[in-house]
């Protein structure tokens, strides 16, 4: 589905910010990391979820949208596994022990 981050490594987004996650049924990846596009792959089993190389453009933005940025990739190269929550409005990524990743919700 397409999902719109809220919270990053445990941060709330940049001010004005706006970061997408698009998963296809067939694994396809594709959003903006807020400065750039990106696109990879993801393998996705019951609850688990692990995403391929991420490739992206390569604009130049803020330091802070750039480090947003560096912190949604270091997310999803970390991602283990994911909780649907909240009626499946919200899309939770998780690494090792459980520790939260990155939050989205549903676009």
């Amino acid at each position: 589905g397409s999902w719109r981050a809220r919270e990053i490594a445990g941060s709330n987004l940049v001010s004005g910010s706006t970061v997408t996650l698009d998963i296809a049924a067939d694994g396809k990846v594709t959003g903006s990391g807020g400065c750039n596009r990106y696109f990879g792959k993801a393998r996705l089993g019951d609850a688990t979820i692990r995403f391929g190389d991420i490739g992206s453009t390569r604009m130049a933005c803020s330091p802070a949208l750039m480090q947003q940025e560096a912190a949604l990739f270091d997310a999803l190269r970390a991602a283990r596994t994911f909780e649907l929550r909240r009626g499946r409005r919200t899309l939770v990524l998780l690494g090792r022990g459980g520790r939260m990743l990155a939050r989205f919700s549903r676009s």
